[in-house]
Formats: structure tokens, C-alpha cells, sequence
């Protein structure tokens, strides 16, 4: 069942196209204190500092304000890369695939890149 739901959605995918998004900045904090409200504000969360980033959080770009957590630490599976770049931007490696809501996108300076899917 969730299989067709899924087929649905990468379907309407290609009939409704996800809109442009870009992320406004970065915030660090140093452990997980509250950080909701910087959430709300369009912000990727680092958890650590930048030499040592542990996780990132922000809110999925599609708009279901679902809360994407990636660990980013290198001793836990599976984890990702958080890039940061000279214009004050990150970049995230590999792609984002938000299976709560059908959500598939990389982060690149900030901007998100949503995938096409050929079905």
C-alpha cells in the first residue's frame, strides 16, 4: 500500500513541480537547546560548531513543516555532509529523501534542488 501511495506522489510530483526555496542562513548552537524558533525563520541548525558539526535540523522545503534531522557526525550511519562554502552558505551531501511526505532534494549554497523522477 504504501508503494502506490508513493508512486502517486512521485506522479503528481511531475504534474505539480515543487517550487523554488532557499534556506535564509545557518545558526550553530553548541548542544540541543531550544532551537525551534530559529526553525521557523527558514535557517538549517548546526548542532556543534563548525569544526565539529554534529547534526543538522531544519523544517523540509516542501512546506509540510516536517523537521529534518541528518546526523553529520562520522562514527554514526548514516550520515551526511554539511559543506560550508565562502559566501557564508552550506552545501548538503548526498540528497535529502524526506519519506514522511515524499520530499527528494539536495541543498547547494542554500538553495534547494528538488529531483526529477522519470516513472
Amino acid at each position: 500500500m504504501k508503494n502506490i501511495f508513493y508512486l502517486i506522489q512521485k506522479r503528481l510530483a511531475l504534474i505539480f513541480p515543487k517550487r523554488p526555496f532557499r534556506y535564509v542562513g545557518v545558526k550553530f548552537f553548541e548542544n540541543g537547546q531550544s532551537f525551534n524558533y530559529e526553525l521557523g525563520r527558514k535557517n538549517i541548525i548546526v548542532i556543534g560548531d563548525r569544526n565539529n558539526p554534529k547534526w543538522a535540523h531544519f523544517l523540509c522545503p516542501c512546506g509540510c513543516k516536517n523537521q529534518i534531522s541528518l546526523n553529520l557526525m562520522k562514527s554514526y550511519y548514516p550520515r551526511w555532509k554539511l559543506r560550508f562554502n565562502a559566501d557564508n552558505t552550506v552545501s548538503v551531501y548526498p540528497s535529502i529523501d524526506n519519506i514522511s511526505c515524499g520530499s527528494h532534494f539536495w541543498i547547494k549554497h542554500n538553495e534547494v534542488y528538488w529531483a526529477k523522477y522519470d516513472i
